[in-house]
């Protein structure tokens, strides 16, 4: 998660993902599902997203 001080309302939440088809695979998962359903009802204003490959992350081996 991050913020900016141009948005400081604004939350931004970075998954990282080894493939799109592993994203939707999680989404089937009843506690994804879940969550997300319980999270909805906190969520206000735009939710926005876009894709980016990820280099120099300690994250990726």
């Amino acid at each position: 998660m991050g913020s900016s001080e141009d948005q400081p309302d604004t939350v931004f939440v970075t998954e990282l993902w080894i493939s799109a088809a592993a994203h939707q695979e999680s989404l089937q998962l009843p506690s994804v599902r879940e969550a997300i359903t319980e999270a909805m009802p906190l969520l206000t204003g735009k939710m926005d997203g876009f894709q980016y490959d990820v280099t120099g992350s300690p994250l990726r081996e």
